[in-house]
């Protein structure tokens, strides 16, 4: 779906009626505003990264991390990234880019609220992955052993931006494939380690 000047414009004026001002695109064309988010323990200095598509969730990060939130809190991670939806249960609809976009910004000022009141978000299984440091790099996983075991991390490099990660059994088997993506490839020195479980992975306090 072709996405109009005019759709966008809409969009980054509803932000702006919030009190966020337009600040860039960023290298995969996100549009970037920052501003406050209003919670129930006051207002808290943001960064908002909206899909020029509109077709997902925005990514909400923290500008300042509240003192009473570190050295970590749940759902907000190292870098004041928050997780407020689960990604398997939100479904975008880019045919209300605006009520979307700003549906989401109330629910990051609610859920931030909540964690500020120390009141847990339970039903955010997926808050573990939100401690995967870089938003915009996807980690692929590259095995045919299903059991837990020793594995090797390749990543993938473009204009020296490392934009793709691989966990892999076989390093010659994904390296081809990560050239034939048209990246260039190294290997991460650091042991990765597979492991096999039905408990839902999440961060130590």
């Amino acid at each position: 779906m072709k996405i109009s000047p005019d759709t966008s414009s809409a969009v980054i004026d509803a932000f702006s009626a919030r009190g966020f001002s337009y600040q860039s695109r960023s290298a995969n064309g996100s549009y970037v505003l920052t501003g406050p988010l209003l919670t129930t323990e006051g207002p808290h200095l943001c960064e908002i990264k909206i899909r020029s598509d509109f077709s997902a969730p925005p990514i909400v990060r923290l500008l300042e991390i509240p003192e009473i939130l570190k050295p970590i809190a749940p759902h907000v991670d190292s870098e004041g990234g928050i997780c407020y939806l689960s990604q398997s249960s939100v479904s975008i609809n880019i045919f209300d880019p605006v009520g979307q976009m700003l549906a989401c910004l109330e629910r990051a000022q609610f859920v931030l609220g909540q964690i500020l009141r120390n009141d847990i978000v339970e039903d955010l299984a997926e808050e573990f992955f939100s401690y995967w440091g870089q938003p915009y790099a996807f980690c692929y996983f590259d095995f045919k052993d299903i059991n837990s075991k020793k594995m090797k991390c390749l990543y993938g490099i473009h204009n020296d931006v490392i934009l793709i990660f691989f966990v892999t059994d076989d390093v010659v088997r994904t390296r081809s494939k990560i050239v034939s993506l048209g990246y260039k490839v190294d290997e991460i020195s650091a042991p990765v380690l597979k492991v096999i479980t039905r408990v839902n992975p999440r961060p130590r306090q």
